[in-house]
């Protein structure tokens, strides 16, 4: 229970970090009293796009950390990678409230980037999706009271920085390191010890034996590569969950960094763009048992596509284009959450992590562009429109997984659809 918790807190800290820049790089014309970084460095017109690069390097760094960070978990473990990242982004974002330029900013959010550290504690069970999900609201929200607090940016990038400390201090204190890496460095002592402790609330667990964890892990790995481009069935779904996975990247951070640019309240548009994520984490779930994965994931996608192809013909001003606009970030939440579990689904047990893992990395393709969708007016929209049409259909290609056995080899995951 504890390490489900703590892991749901890493979700929170790790939204307050990513969100922020929602109002570190607005221009606080109708905030309190906050100064921007925009304010700060006149961020405006021609320099405009320095702001936005900011964001860009931010999600830069966490694709090149997709591949450091998961190569130093295979290393050295997940639990002391886990623990050294929240530290690592704690003492980055310290130093990023000290920045002299906005240069220098991005690139402590460039190495921030690197060890923002979600994919390590991902979301893979339909039954933890709402609590992860609201761990992440939480967090997403917080960032509203931080930033009507803060007297600008500096104090703000501060306070979504210093509970990393404490998430650190915690995961030290009772995560234990995975099964899945003790099992792969043979450490059969210890994966006995493991499996003796969730023995104590699982009674299906404690009579494992150890030693056929260790030996069927070391099997499945040393194979793992050897089919992996074998099966043409696999690679399609393969590159269907990338997409997938980059078009919903790609719109959730679009529409949740914009949020701040509507006319009004930013501080209330912000948080309503946050709150309609409490239904969507508890509905997808609900409705992904009920109707498929599958059917889910395609609807949710088409329905956030006629959103933003609404929000194309109406006008700045009007109280409908909030609703719309909340409308789609419903769906595209909903969609998000649910390609977690769909793609754990998907993925054979062997490659499981790794699968995921490589899909989160190629989705930050979409981060990086989703700044620069305050170009046009009207573009964005349209583009948004596509990408989710898109989606939608090309989910159709993917298998149903609903009370289905789920597939243990690559083989079997290319065969059996």
């Amino acid at each position: 229970l504890s390490c489900v918790l703590i892991t749901g807190l890493t979700w929170t800290v790790e939204a307050m970090n990513g969100m922020s820049t929602a109002f570190i790089t607005q221009s606080c014309e109708n905030c309190s009293n906050m100064v921007s970084l925009v304010d700060e460095y006149d961020l405006r017109g021609p320099r405009a796009y320095i702001s936005d690069a900011t964001i860009t390097a931010f999600m830069i760094g966490n694709g090149f950390g997709g591949t450091f960070v998961s190569k130093a978990a295979d290393r050295y473990g997940r639990r002391p990678v886990l623990i050294s990242c929240f530290i690592m982004l704690a003492l980055l974002g310290t130093l990023a409230a000290f920045s002299p330029s906005a240069i220098v900013f991005g690139t402590l959010r460039f190495m921030q980037g690197i060890f923002y550290t979600l994919w390590l504690v991902g979301c893979s069970y339909v039954d933890f999706s709402v609590y992860f999900g609201m761990a992440w609201v939480a967090g997403y929200c917080l960032v509203t009271p931080l930033a009507m607090l803060a007297p600008n940016w500096r104090w703000l990038i501060f306070f979504v920085s210093v509970p990393q400390l404490f998430t650190a201090t915690l995961c030290y204190l009772f995560v234990p390191e995975s099964l899945h890496f003790l099992a792969i460095e043979r450490h059969e002592k210890v994966v006995g010890d493991w499996l003796k402790r969730a023995g104590r609330c699982h009674d299906n667990v404690a009579d494992i034996d150890p030693s056929t964890v260790v030996s069927t892990r070391q099997e499945e790995v040393s194979n793992l590569f050897s089919e992996l481009w074998t099966h043409k069935r696999f690679l399609l779904y393969t590159i269907v969950l990338i997409y997938l996975w980059n078009c919903d990247t790609f719109i959730y951070f679009g529409l949740s960094l914009y949020s701040t640019h509507f006319a009004g309240n930013i501080y209330l548009n912000y948080l309503l763009v946050g709150l309609v994520e409490i239904p969507a984490y508890i509905l997808s779930p609900m409705a992904m048992n009920r109707y498929g994965r599958r059917v889910v994931v395609a609807l949710t996608h088409l329905l956030a596509a006629a959103t933003f192809f609404g929000l194309v013909f109406t006008p700045e001003t009007a109280w409908i284009r909030t609703a719309l606009w909340a409308l789609g970030k419903f769906a595209i939440s909903c969609s998000f959450m649910s390609i977690y579990v769909y793609a754990s689904e998907i993925f054979p047990t062997n490659i499981r992590n790794l699968s995921i893992g490589f899909c989160e990395m190629m989705s930050r393709i979409g981060g990086i562009l989703a700044p620069y969708g305050r170009i046009s007016p009207i573009l964005p929209m349209l583009v948004l429109s596509l990408i989710s049409v898109i989606g939608g259909v090309i989910t159709f290609f993917l298998p149903e997984t609903l009370n289905r056995q789920l597939p243990s080899t690559i083989r079997e995951s290319s065969e059996r659809h």
